[in-house]
Formats: structure tokens, sequence, C-alpha cells
């Protein structure tokens, strides 16, 4: 019995007894790193080509235009006529008649050379002529043919004047009609096509590739003459 009291004691003390809490060892939480998030590189900004600067249209150097030759100088060369057919034309309305002039063939070559010397050379240079005075009507052909030389002075810048004319081989035919003959003397046929005779003298204007002058016939217009050689 004794033994049992003790025993119900010693439950007692056990039951009423404090309890004491085993020794708890701390949980340490790890340490949360905190993951941070990646810092966006910005995207490089693009930078832009640079426009090409336009360095503008270049200033095309000025041609610089030669001051033409003039004078005696000038006449230097080989000339042909421009328009005999107009001066033709001048010289028929002139004599009082009715008329057209073509040249209808050849060549007709006026030559000046440095020595001084000049010559006129034609390889059979036809002009044709319908001519009416009143009631009478005339149809006329001109042809030259052949050389001509004489020797010449322009030292005057104005005025050509012509010696020793040598027209020997010089061939001029007028035929009317069908029939041959002079239209005048044989020197106003010679300068109805500008040929120089002796002691004659010219008034003239020369400049660059267009020499003028007045034939020997009175009151007609210059003769208009273009450079062929050499090229000015």
């Amino acid at each position: 019995m004794l033994i049992g009291f003790i025993g119900a004691l010693m439950l007692t003390a056990c039951v009423n007894a404090p309890i004491v809490p085993a020794s708890v060892t701390p949980t340490i939480s790890p340490t949360v790193t905190a993951t941070l998030r990646p810092t966006r590189t910005p995207t490089a900004t693009r930078t832009p080509t640079p426009t090409a600067t336009s360095t503008g249209t270049p200033t095309p150097t000025p041609t610089l235009t030669p001051t033409p030759i003039t004078g005696a100088a000038c006449l230097i060369g080989e000339w042909t006529p421009e328009d005999l057919e107009a001066f033709a034309n001048m010289v028929i309305a002139q004599t009082g008649m009715q008329g057209t002039a073509d040249v209808t063939g050849g060549n007709l070559t006026y030559a000046f050379g440095t020595d001084h010397q000049a010559s006129v050379t034609a390889d059979n240079y036809t002009v044709q002529m319908k001519l009416k005075r009143g009631i009478l009507t005339f149809n006329a052909t001109a042809t030259i043919d052949g050389l001509t030389t004489a020797a010449y002075d322009a030292s005057s810048n104005t005025e050509i004047r012509f010696s020793q004319v040598n027209d020997e081989q010089l061939r001029l035919q007028l035929v009317v009609n069908g029939l041959e003959g002079l239209f005048g003397s044989a020197q106003d046929q010679a300068a109805m096509f500008g040929l120089p005779t002796s002691n004659s003298a010219l008034r003239f204007d020369c400049v660059g590739n267009t020499l003028k002058y007045a034939p020997l016939i009175k009151d007609a217009p210059s003769m208009i003459w273009t450079r062929i050689l050499p090229n000015r």
C-alpha cells in the first residue's frame, strides 16, 4: 500500500511538475539573396549618316573669244563668192532690165598671198540669166574659166590696188540667145566676177571670215566672199 501511495505521489508529481521545454536549436533561415533583375542595356541610338554637302555646280571658265583679224592681214587666204546671184540680180536691176540670175555650176576662188600676189581661179563657173527689156527677152549664159594673177597692195587697210595683171589664161564667154558676144567691155565682164584689172583699186572691208569689196561697176553693191582657207 505504501508502495502504491509512493507511486501515486510520484505520478502526481510528474503531472504537476512544470514542463521544461527541451533546448531548441534555432533554425537559421538562410539569407535570401535578392536576385537583381539585370539592368536593361539601352539600345544604342543610331547615328544618322551625314548628308553629303553639295559642292555646287562648278562655274565654267569663260572661253576667251579671239578678236577677229581685220584689214590687210585679214585678206591672206582663199575666198569663194557667198551669193553671186544676189549681186548679179542687183546689177541687172541697175541696167534698167528685168530678170534673174542663177549660178548653175563650177567654182570661183580668190586668193591673196603674204607675198602680195593675188589670183583668181575659175573652173567653168557659170551664171545663167533670163533678161527682159521692153518686149525683148534674152537668155544669157556667162562662163568664166582659167586663171588670172596680179600684184596687190592693201597697206591702207581699206583699199586693194592691183598691178601687173596677167589674164592671158582666163577665158570669159557670154552667150545671148544662142549667140556668143560681149555684154559691155571685157573689163565690164571681168568686173562682174570681181576680177582685178591693172591699176584698179577696190574698196574692201575684211573681218574674220567675211570679205566685202565694191567691184568696178558704177553704183554696184559690194560683193561678199567667204573664207575657205585658212579658217581664221
